[in-house]
């Protein structure tokens, strides 16, 4: 018999309260309200509460002890919290404090914005090799830091993987986990979840820590191909299967030879064979220079040493995020996108798509991505020389905000032979003449802005620490080019003050009655700025509408002809048509 019940949840906020009280519980400088519930378990609830000193968003944990009914529960519980209290790693949920009272055991730990990555599968299906990547890098460092401390997860899977606002893979449920400490007859009770429990642990209840690096390699195969290895109907069958049924890879999705490699060294039958930490951290699928980035808040290039060397600060910064003061009301407004006001379309340039030039609506989905960068590095150089923007260090998080967005995009179109944007027909695209041009544009476009983004982060490496402080700010500030919704999330908060202190400063400068008087010259560029403000916002909500969805976004955006936009001399009429986008965007 397996232990069914476990205690487990999921941090996302979207999960159904069991409670419509509005009641407010304190403990300590904790506290949560009873209409929060966010996960339960056989003994505990969880709720989204706060530090009422800091103002952290956390996760409380509350364990009804009248519910744990035997010896094996409370070594379970005590297991759970020596391990989550020994580990310390970003990717890894933290435990921040643990209490007791005469009933409850309340554990305090980070809260995590995007949920649980079992439920992102459940609801996109599968991710990109390359998001399964930065996924997996995650596992295996938390991993390595559960192996040096003798202790074994045992329940390691994708439900049990949460997401930081910025991307970052957390380990957690720790609720089926040994340590040194565990009682002799822990070890060999049956938990865990069927599918991705290894032959031994299915078969006689041996567990080891060879036993999570299959697990590890489970979850890497459902990540990238939405489906499990093995599917049986029952666990006889399913264990049978993984002993005598060779690992077979679906032919519908396309993954690298490195990449398969990777899962078969994880899903070796026997335990004295299937690969070691050290084996994992140095196989190339894992090690690859671009894999950096992507999870790690460190520099895109800097090798493997470099990355084991994050610092403290930088990881608790990660950790600490007020993730319920992010504002998604916005969303609503995303159908439409309106052409900058101060803008004409210029239909003579052959370096912007035009869709009627083409019945190709999988280069056109490619070009609305090159367009769209092609718009922002004109935000940006906008932002440059604007001077109404006074607010300290908010030009430099505007034009960090929008140049990262451009290598997120370019970072993605790299690699179009993969097709990453997951176009249907796309392999027989490749072989038309239109896909060597639009990978040499490709090229060119990530040459050029890959440069200005490495000279733009070493200057602001010189306010780093000022930047820092801005803990949401923080959270993106790095060389991980990963694109995640939380990026758009956070962005859109920064661009609304932006927005709004904008809007003010020209506000206050300009009075008249007359629509059809031109602008003063000075004037001229800040208000031309604004309006391109107010569509990046428009933009970067349409974004998290069609997440996953690029060609979606090409045809409601139409950024072909936005991106190619020249400006004209603009009128009172036309910062009065700003005003009142800005106004339905309820900005």
């Amino acid at each position: 018999m397996y232990l069914a019940q476990k205690q487990v949840y999921s941090q996302h906020p979207s999960y159904p309260s069991s409670s419509s009280s509005n009641v407010k519980k304190m403990i300590e400088n904790f506290s949560y309200g009873l209409h929060q519930q966010i996960g339960k378990g056989f003994s505990s609830k969880v709720y989204k509460g706060q530090n009422e000193v800091t103002g952290e968003t956390v996760a409380i944990k509350v364990i009804d002890k009248a519910l744990l009914k035997t010896p094996l529960h409370h070594a379970l519980l005590t297991s759970e919290i020596e391990a989550l209290s020994t580990l310390d790693s970003q990717y890894i949920m933290k435990l921040y404090k643990v209490f007791q009272t005469q009933n409850n055991t309340y554990l305090i730990t980070e809260f995590c914005e995007d949920g649980d990555l079992g439920s992102k599968l459940n609801k996109i299906g599968k991710f990109s090799e390359q998001q399964t990547q930065n996924i997996v890098f995650g596992l295996v460092k938390a991993y390595k830091l559960l192996k040096q401390n003798g202790i074994i997860h045992r329940d390691i899977k994708p439900a049990n993987v949460l997401l930081s606002q910025c991307g970052t893979p957390k380990l957690a449920d720790f609720g089926f986990a040994t340590t040194p400490n565990s009682p002799p007859l822990l070890p060999n009770v049956n938990v865990g979840s069927p599918l991705y429990m290894s032959p031994q642990a299915l078969k006689n209840n041996k567990y080891s820590d060879k036993s999570d690096i299959w697990a590890i390699g489970v979850s890497a195969f459902e990540i990238l191909y939405g489906q499990v290895p093995w599917q049986a109907t029952s666990e006889k069958e399913l264990a049978q299967k993984m002993v005598n049924v060779p690992l077979q890879f679906p032919s519908s999705t396309k993954v690298s030879q490195e990449c398969k490699e990777f899962l078969k060294r994880c899903l070796t039958v026997n335990e004295n064979e299937r690969a070691s930490i050290e084996e994992l951290e140095k196989h190339p699928w894992i090690k690859g220079p671009e894999l950096a980035f992507q999870v790690n808040r460190q520099p895109t290039l800097l090798k493997q040493k470099t990355l084991e060397q994050t610092k403290e600060g930088k990881e608790n910064s990660a950790k600490k995020l007020p993730c319920d003061s992010i504002n998604r009301s916005a969303k609503k407004h995303t159908t439409q996108i309106i052409k900058p006001s101060g803008l004409q379309t210029k239909q003579t340039e052959t370096s912007c798509f035009d869709i009627k030039t083409t019945s190709s609506n999988i280069e056109y989905t490619i070009m609305s991505q090159i367009n769209f960068c092609k718009y922002l590095f004109r935000v940006i150089n906008l932002i440059e020389t604007s001077n109404l923007i006074r607010i300290e260090y908010l030009k430099d998080k505007l034009i960090f905000f929008a140049l990262k967005n451009i290598m997120i995009k370019m970072y993605k179109l790299k690699d179009i032979e993969s097709n990453p944007l997951d176009i249907i027909g796309f392999d027989k695209y490749k072989t038309s003449p239109q896909f060597q041009s639009v990978q040499i544009m490709i090229q060119s476009n990530f040459t050029k802005y890959q440069s200005y983004f490495k000279n733009i982060w070493q200057n602001l490496q010189l306010n780093k620490s000022e930047l820092q402080i801005d803990k949401k700010f923080d959270a993106i500030f790095d060389e991980n080019f990963t694109e995640f919704e939380s990026f758009y999330i956070i962005f859109n908060s920064v661009l609304r003050q932006a927005i709004k202190e904008l809007h003010k400063e020209i506000d206050r400068k300009l009075i008249s009655d007359d629509i059809t008087k031109t602008l003063p010259g000075e004037l001229e560029k800040e208000v031309v700025l604004l309006d391109y403000l107010v569509t990046y916002f428009q933009l970067s909500l349409l974004i998290l509408d069609t997440f996953n969805k690029p060609t979606e976004f090409a045809q409601k955006s139409k950024i072909e002809h936005i991106a190619e936009g020249s400006p004209v001399r603009l009128t009172f009429g036309h910062f009065l048509e700003i005003k009142n986008k800005i106004n339905d965007l309820e900005i």
